[in-house]
């Protein structure tokens, strides 16, 4: 059951950081931005599958202070 919520978790937080990129009218281009994901994690695959440019964090709380900052 944990590893549902926190798969589910990491997911959220990789789509909720690509809504937060600005699109084709904007300066930011989703691939140009950096997403910090759980290393080993369904997000960090997804990510990759996608060709973002990821960083690999140990812990989700790492994920949460690497968006913080």
């Amino acid at each position: 059951m944990k590893k549902k919520i926190a798969l589910l978790l990491a997911a959220s937080m990789l789509f909720t950081m690509v809504g937060c990129g600005k699109n084709q009218s904007g300066t930011k281009d989703p691939k140009d931005m950096v997403y910090a994901v759980e290393a080993g994690s369904a997000g960090e695959k997804a990510a990759k599958e996608k060709g973002y440019k990821v960083n690999a964090v140990s812990a989700q709380a790492d994920a949460l202070m690497e968006v913080a900052s």
